[in-house]
């Protein structure tokens, strides 16, 4: 498991990594998913994804609906837990 310090960063990059400024969320907002998928053992790859499905569809990244589903492919986001979300994606 990573260390919160760890997976903030984690997450922060997973959202760079597709083309989302970190920085889009307000704070507190950010702060808190990542607080809860930490304390609930999500992946950074999981809260980054929770994040970017809470902007209008129009606002995703480029090529965001692909990147999830190499996610799932490679076990970093468990469809099944994330059903909710992840019908967006």
């Amino acid at each position: 498991m990573f260390s919160r310090a760890w997976f903030v960063l984690r997450v922060n990059g997973t959202l760079a990594s597709v083309g989302v400024d970190p920085k889009h969320f307000e704070d507190h907002f950010r702060a808190g998913a990542i607080t809860l998928g930490y304390e609930e053992g999500l992946t950074p790859q999981e809260v980054a994804t929770f994040l970017v499905v809470q902007l209008p569809i129009g606002h995703w990244p480029d090529g965001f609906p692909r990147q999830v589903r190499q996610w799932v492919r490679a076990g970093k986001v468990d469809p099944k837990r994330h059903r909710d979300f992840l019908q967006f994606a």
